[in-house]
């Protein structure tokens, strides 16, 4: 099934959304002890990497123009880094 560009962006988001909501309020502490958590950001990360290639393949324009191929913490945006 071929999917169309903008899905791959609203999956992006979606992706990002899912991270918080699966950290939440954990400390670094309960997140590294929650192995279930761990594999689901690692699981949405993924996803994130993969959606990224496509953009970057099929889209490249579009890619320039995002932030997250300047070299932005794109990883702030998800509420990962304070992990």
């Amino acid at each position: 099934m071929k999917r169309d560009k903008e899905t791959w962006l609203i999956d992006l988001r979606e992706a990002c959304e899912h991270i918080q909501q699966f950290v939440g309020d954990l400390t670094a502490v309960e997140y590294s002890d929650n192995l279930i958590v761990k594999r689901a950001v690692e699981r949405e990360f993924e996803i994130i990497g993969e959606i990224l290639r496509r953009i970057r393949d099929e889209m490249p324009e579009l890619f320039e123009q995002n932030p997250i191929s300047k070299g932005h913490h794109w990883l702030q945006e998800c509420s990962v880094s304070r992990i």
